[in-house]
């Protein structure tokens, strides 16, 4: 009963990601840096860099130390 269900969450993670790359891809693409597409009148599409995680946080760690420091997250997560 529990295998469907971790089954579920990890294909859930895995399209939640692709889709998350998907839209970074395109926005970067088509999107000038600074450029906004209003959506709701409470959301917009906003073209921004962040080289941290959230609120650039850890931006100082680089590619490899934010690869670890997110791998570390997901096992404990998962």
């Amino acid at each position: 009963m529990i295998r469907p269900f971790i089954g579920f969450n990890v294909l859930l993670v895995a399209v939640a990601v692709i889709a998350d790359q998907a839209i970074k891809a395109l926005v970067v693409a088509k999107m000038a840096l600074g450029e906004a597409i209003e959506g709701l009148p409470f959301l917009a599409l906003y073209h921004a860099r962040n080289t941290g995680i959230a609120f650039s946080m850890f931006a100082g760690f680089g590619d490899v130390g934010l690869s670890l420091l997110s791998a570390f997250v997901l096992v404990i997560v998962l």
